[in-house]
């Protein structure tokens, strides 16, 4: 059985819903983030960075990164039909799921935290503005990817769908986000309406595209 450390509005959500989607056995424990719980010894023991979510294999191993645990999952259970077995297909799953974790989520890190980016006293709104300027081409990449949509395999969702939905909902005007690119906010849309994918997305509190309208 699988052990996810969770909490709330992380990227535990993609981990936890590639659980779900591949019927792996898993036991969710929640980490207190509001009260630090993630910078306490014991959680340190685990995942030394203290990001939430880590990920205990049934070996016992533990993994961070919810891009790594996603890939885990997807090489664990081939069978599930929510990975491309396609060699080429599965390329580009694998591209777009690198760079939404290496371009889309760091590039929001940068706006949303942009003093740890810096350590000029005035250099965080410089920081915050590239970022600012950045994720709207990022976003853009991403829509054109999104074609025909919803999904980026069309009809089929895959692991990769939720963990950039979830990126989509971090982002730092989310209306905004779905009036410029309509083709993420069908991605937006098509994730939470899944009858898989939206409970667990309304458990952790993401925002729902309808009411960024």
């Amino acid at each position: 059985m699988y052990k996810l450390y969770w909490s709330k509005r992380t990227g535990a959500f993609a981990a936890e819903t590639a659980l779900e989607l591949c019927g792996a056995a898993f036991e969710g424990v929640q980490v207190d983030h509001k009260a630090g719980a993630h910078r306490e010894a014991a959680y340190l023991a685990i995942n030394p960075a203290g990001q939430i979510p880590a990920l205990a294999l049934p070996d016992g191993q533990l993994i961070t990164e919810s891009a790594a645990m996603v890939l885990h999952l997807a090489d664990a259970y081939p069978d599930s039909g929510y990975w491309p077995m396609d060699t080429a297909e599965r390329a580009v799953a694998y591209r777009w799921l690198v760079f939404a974790s290496a371009q889309l989520y760091e590039t929001d890190l940068r706006y949303s935290y942009a003093d740890r980016y810096t350590t000029a006293p005035d250099g965080a709104e410089g920081v915050r503005q590239a970022a600012h300027r950045h994720i709207d081409h990022l976003w853009s990449i991403v829509a054109e990817a999104l074609t025909p949509g919803p999904f980026f395999f069309g009809e089929e969702l895959t692991l990769l769908d939720p963990y950039v939905a979830m990126v989509a909902a971090w982002h730092y005007d989310l209306p905004r986000l779905c009036a410029a690119e309509p083709r993420v906010h069908a991605l937006l849309d098509a994730v939470t309406a899944h009858p898989a994918v939206g409970p667990i997305w309304r458990r952790y509190e993401l925002p729902m595209p309808a009411l960024a309208a």
